[in-house]
Order: structure tokens, then sequence, then C-alpha cells
């Protein structure tokens, strides 16, 4: 019910798009091997109403987590087709994932067509002591369109038994049951899967059926005597060269900022030629990694910029028979300052919030935000590049040396490891002009601590002030400089916010919930038959839409 309600507010609120593109029906068939491989052929009856597009594409993940450890999936395209004949399609990686990219980008189609997609899949099984397991995201969940009904069939081998199934649908992370597994071993949802909704299914077959599946940290062979030999001198060799160097590489890096002076009080935000430092910009210098505060200082960055207004509501929620206040927030898209152009991270922000409203719930965006997340973070390391703070990514440069720590540690070569965990904590790769730039940032740190440090004349200027609050967060100032500004402005009522309490009561609680809902990790899975099955779990997934 709370479905067609959903959906009947979305066809008179939004009913072009609403009505724009849907899926009537999604039908997964998988054909497992002897072998542990499995053949996937997807049927999907796609409506294009009456937009003119190329064809869609299907995104597919090939890596998979399973607890603290990663499985590499090998997905091979076999065919594709569209009304019952060949299709062209392109195979383009991106990040982790497999994109299918189906269509002629000389040809325009509308109306309903139905894709049949066909790949194989190696080491997409999983092997528990009591059990061999398919656990399998058959739909995905990051299809932006509803999907009508969604059937899965699986065919193990012959005369081997599948011992046990289950199904989840709904949102990524949700435990929701609306399906039925008849008995055949066919899965039917029985309701309407709204966007960002899928079916994951799970069967279980006896254990030690099928071959062994790989886990990226698993090592495998021996190494002879020679190669040891040849490993511990390598070691040996760099060790010696980085202890000579090592302290050389540190000095000229200290000695680079201390050439520029003691730090002093800095009453300017950060600028680069003239240009504004966006405040995830600034945060990401000075810590040399992007980190959950710079995002949210973006979002009250794009706020006081009137690009976001937030608005605060008491909402009664029902729990079982008992109503509950429950504090939710809402982001509202607005047209912006004049002239004020986002920076490419402030767009991929500010397109992820309102890909689907003008108006968005801040809970809704937990399950698939890690994805956004990774891309915003690469833009900022690619714009520190490019503005010549650092070399290159310091994420991987950090990552480089921590790797070569544990490779080292894991070899007894104690001293090099330490020596690499050294280099990884201060060897960030950052230039000469992004060692001022974070001197000038050191600066600003000291005002943001404690503000009425030679400076009480900001007090009347709120737009200089007020700017200062995405930076505090992107440092992690923000406690000490609200408990600043409520002395100096008490009555500060910022125009970017709207409700039921003052924005110095809901500030921190704001913030809190913003820390909690933005999930800059990939969820983690395991058996599909454990406490921790659900929707979008396992392998499979993805997504896809129109181009």
């Amino acid at each position: 019910m709370k479905k067609i309600i959903l959906f009947l507010l979305l066809f008179f609120i939004f009913p072009t798009k609403s009505l724009a593109e849907s899926i009537d029906s999604f039908y997964t068939n998988i054909e497992i091997n002897r072998d542990g491989t499995f053949n996937v052929t997807e049927t999907i009856s796609y409506d294009f109403e009456n937009l003119e597009k190329h064809g869609i594409f299907r995104d597919i993940p090939q890596r998979v987590a399973v607890e603290d450890q990663f499985k590499i999936l090998q997905i091979t395209p076999q065919s594709v087709l569209k009304d019952s004949f060949k299709e062209p399609y392109q195979k383009l990686f991106k990040d982790d994932y497999l994109s299918i990219k189906i269509g002629s980008p000389d040809k325009t189609i509308t109306n309903k067509h139905t894709y049949v997609i066909s790949y194989n899949v190696k080491n997409g099984l999983s092997n528990f002591i009591d059990h061999d397991e398919l656990y399998w995201n058959a739909t995905g969940n990051q299809w932006k369109i509803p999907i009508a009904k969604a059937i899965t069939t699986i065919t193990p081998p012959q005369n081997i038994p599948i011992t046990k199934t289950k199904c989840f649908t709904g949102a990524s992370g949700g435990t929701a049951q609306n399906c039925i597994i008849s008995q055949d071993q066919t899965i039917f949802t029985t309701q309407y899967l709204t966007p960002f909704e899928g079916l994951t299914i799970v069967a279980a077959f006896p254990p030690n059926t099928f071959p062994k599946s790989m886990l990226t940290d698993h090592s495998s062979g021996s190494l002879s005597k020679l190669q040891w030999e040849i490993i511990i001198i390598f070691f040996a060799i760099i060790q010696i060269i980085l202890n000579i160097f090592l302290p050389i590489i540190l000095f000229r890096k200290f000695q680079r900022k201390n050439n520029l002076g003691p730090v002093t009080v800095n009453f300017d935000i950060p600028t680069v030629s003239g240009q504004r430092l966006a405040p995830a910009l600034a945060g990401t210098t000075d810590t040399a990694q992007v980190e959950k505060n710079d995002l949210i200082a973006t979002i009250f960055d794009l706020a006081i910029r009137k690009h976001i207004k937030i608005t605060q509501n008491i909402e009664k929620v029902n729990y079982l028979l008992f109503n509950k206040d429950e504090t939710r927030y809402y982001f509202e898209k607005l047209q912006g300052e004049s002239q004020d152009r986002l920076e490419p991270h402030e767009q991929i922000l500010f397109d992820r919030l309102f890909q689907d409203s003008q108006i968005i719930d801040l809970a809704s965006l937990n399950s698939d935000f890690y994805l956004t997340y990774q891309t915003f973070e690469q833009s900022v390391y690619n714009q520190l590049v490019n503005r010549n703070l650092y070399t290159g990514n310091p994420k991987n440069r950090r990552i480089l040396f921590i790797s070569l720590a544990a490779f080292s540690f894991f070899f007894g070569a104690i001293i090099l490891a330490i020596t690499f965990l050294i280099l990884a904590g201060k060897n960030t790769n950052r230039t000469e002009s992004g060692d001022e730039v974070d001197w000038r940032i050191d600066g600003l740190k000291l005002f943001l601590q404690k503000m009425e440090r030679n400076y009480e004349w900001q007090a009347n200027q709120l737009a200089a002030v007020e700017q200062m609050i995405p930076y505090a967060m992107a440092f992690g100032y923000i406690e000490k400089f609200m408990d600043q500004l409520k002395i100096i402005m008490p009555d500060y009522h910022p125009d970017w916010y709207t409700g039921n309490a003052s924005f110095y009561l809901v500030a921190n609680s704001m913030m809190t919930s913003m820390n909690s809902s933005f999930s800059t990790n990939a969820p983690s899975s395991s058996s599909g038959f454990s406490g921790g099955g659900s929707s979008g779990g396992g392998g499979g997934g993805g997504g896809g839409g129109s181009w």
C-alpha cells in the first residue's frame, strides 16, 4: 500500500519523470556449470515511452567484498540481442564495474523493446563448511527507473540438488522478502520494485560440490631458496638506500615549510592564483586525504552560497504501537548565487543529491552513496594536482608505501617496514606551492580555533564569518568555532536553514546525521543465509539505464 501511495504521489507531482521510462519485466536465468562457472541470461523488457534513446547500458560489479577479503569476478559477455536480433554493444570498464553499452550512436529508438544479455561468470560461487552457495543480486539496485516484476530461475548441473533457497527485495542492505519461491526454484517478486530497489537470490548446494572460489589476498605456491635469497638481497639494498636518503627527503620537506617563517593568524580563506580554494580542497591540502568532513563541509558551503536549502523537521513516526518524534533533514535544490559556478567535485555531489527530485531526504542517501563518495574523492585529488598543489594523488602514494611496509614486515625487514610507514605519513608529494598554501591554512586554523584573537571587528561582518563555517568543518574545528560564533552572534539565523529549532540547537545533530547517512565504503557481504543476508548482497548487482 505504501508503495502504491508513493507511486501515485510521483504520478501527480512529477508525471513526466515518473512515466518516462520503466522496465516491464526483468527475467534472469542462471545456469550453473560443474566447474563452478555459470551462465547468466537477462531478458529485460524496457519501455522508453516517447523518449528518443540509442539503447541501454548494464553495469555489473566485478569485485565483491567477502568480510575482510575480496573476490574478483571474471565476467565475459557472450551475446546481446534486441527484439531477437543481434545488437551492437561495447564493453567499458570503469572502477570495479563492467559496463555493457548497448545500441548504436547513429540510431535512436522509442517505445518498448526486449533486450537479452548473456554473459559468463567465473569465481562467482562461494564455499562454506556446510554448503556451497550462489549469492546473486539478479537485477541490481542501481536502476533509476521502476521494475514492474522480476523473475529469476536457477538451473544447477544435472543430479546436483538445491538444498535451500532465499530471496530479498528492496533497497541495498534491506532485508524485506517481498518475493516467493516456487517448487521448481523459480523466484518471483510480489511487489513493484521502485528505483534503487532490486531482487537478490541465494541458493545453497551440498558442501564441496564446486571448486573453491579464489580470494584476492590468498597466496599460492612457494618460493625457491634462490628466490628467497634474491628477495633478501633486494630488501637489504633498498633499506640501505632509503636509510641514506630518507633523512635528506624529510629534512628538505620540513626545511621548505620552515623557510616560510612562523605561522601567524590568517583571517582569509585560502586562495590559489587569486581563485578561492573550496573547503574540501583546503581540507585535503592540509591532511593529504579526503575525509567525510570535507564532503559535509561542501554541503554547508553550497547552502551558504544559495545552491541548497537545508530544512529540519520533526515528524511523527509509528513504531509498533507507539508514535515517536523523529528529526529529519531535507535538502532543497536552489539556483545559487549569480555567476557562482560549481567546481567539479561540487557538481558531482550536487547532481547526486538532486538526481531524482528537487527535494531529497537525507536519510535516503545511505544505500549507494559510497559510489558518489569515491567519484567525489577522485575529483578532489585531480583538482589538487591540476592546481599544482600536489604532484600526484597522495592517496595512491600512501597506499604504495603502506603496501611496501606490509610486504617488508612479512619478509622480516622490520626497519625497512618502519621506514616505509614514515614515508607514508610524511612524503605526501605536496609541491612547494602546496606547502605555501598549507602554511596559510595553518594560520587560518589558528583563527578558527579561537576567534576572539585580534579580530573582534569581524563580529559585525556576517558574510565574512559565515563563509568560515565550512572551513571549520573541513579542518575539524567546528565545535570550537560554533561556540565562539554563538558568543559573537547570538541571534544568528542563516537564511539557508529553516527548522523547528534554531540553527545553534540543531547544528551538531545535523552534522551527526550527515556523518552517519553518507556511507563512504561499500557494504561487505558473506553468506546470504546468515544474519547478513540482504537485498543487494553477494555478486551481480549494479544497475543500468538508457543513453
